[in-house]
């Protein structure tokens, strides 16, 4: 047997009670007419006279507690809640979500023109679990930058940096590219042409290389009697020297370009001996800015070596040229 629902006024109790009571608190004694265990009418009162009087078996609710064989009603079953199902798990794997448990009207479920059950078939809680990762985004592109030539074609780049936000708590680095390039174009270059390429028997001058097979000399800017090479105009130049020697002490050469050494070649004790080694041989590339009239060349800086060549197996050289 069910029981009516309860309310508190300051000190006051109230029971609404009703003829079947809702719940299983329900004080018996407070209604007027309990549902009995069987299908039978009320002792108390006269169910014919009552419905042509008062068309009782029109409300269902007080007929099925007062006359419900009388009403026909001896099948009808209310609904009542079956217990709360499990809660949920959390919604979300981060920060704050939510849980949920649901019940069901079926103990027993409403039939026969049976009332359903009143209340909420669901219920929800707040579940919080550990913060969130945060995932990179970009910032915003930089502006472009200014040409890397200073005539014909260069490139031009602009960046961005994954920091709008920056990644943090395991978050994701930033996708695609930090950086973009785009093909700049300004002003022709001068037609003028410079390169040369020099081997053959060096002649050390000092402590400058010369090298007397003088391949090409586009501009004339190399000079195989002294080994310097002069810059006719000022711009981006790339050099390079390859050497062989044979010897027993550490040997050292530098591209020089004035005081300052550019590149260097180190041969240490005994590690080029001829015979030996198969390749005695060492290489240094540069590129350098120079001003019209500066000076370039090959410089050993202590010891003494041979140089030598072999045929095309060993192959002393230096070659320059203007990049723009």
């Amino acid at each position: 047997m069910g029981s009516p629902a309860v309310s508190v006024v300051g000190k006051r109790q109230t029971i609404a009670c009703h003829e079947c009571c809702s719940s299983n608190n329900c004080n018996n004694k407070l209604c007027e007419h309990s549902k009995p265990s069987a299908c039978v009418d009320s002792v108390t009162v006269d169910c014919a006279l009552l419905h042509s009087l008062f068309n009782v078996c029109s409300d269902v609710q007080h007929a099925k507690s007062v006359c419900p064989r009388f009403c026909g009603l001896c099948s009808l079953v209310d609904g009542d809640w079956a217990t709360w199902g499990a809660w949920s798990g959390c919604d979300v794997t981060c920060e704050s979500g939510t849980q949920v448990r649901i019940r069901t009207c079926t103990n027993p479920e409403p039939a026969n023109g049976g009332v359903n059950c009143v209340g909420d078939s669901t219920q929800y809680k707040q579940c919080t679990k550990q913060l969130c990762p945060v995932h990179g985004g970009w910032s915003g592109w930089s502006d472009w930058s200014l040409c890397s030539a200073t005539c014909d074609v260069g490139m031009s780049q602009r960046k961005r940096s994954c920091t709008n936000p920056k990644p943090s708590r395991a978050g994701d680095y930033c996708q695609d590219v930090p950086q973009q390039f785009k093909i700049c174009s300004s002003s022709p270059c001068s037609s003028e042409q410079v390169a040369f390429n020099a081997h053959g028997n060096q002649v050390l001058t000092g402590n400058i290389i010369t090298f007397t097979a003088v391949i090409l000399n586009e501009g004339n800017a190399f000079n195989k009697t002294t080994g310097l090479f002069t810059a006719p105009s000022s711009g981006n130049y790339f050099f390079s020297v390859q050497l062989c020697v044979q010897s027993r002490q550490s040997i050292y050469f530098n591209i020089r370009k004035g005081n300052t050494d550019m590149s260097s070649i180190t041969f240490l004790t005994s590690a080029y001996d001829y015979g030996y080694n198969s390749n005695p041989c060492g290489t240094s590339p540069v590129v350098t800015k120079l001003q019209a009239g500066d000076h370039v060349w090959v410089y050993m800086y202590s010891g003494s070596a041979y140089i030598s060549e072999s045929g095309t197996s060993w192959w002393c050289s230096f070659t320059g040229s203007l990049l723009h």
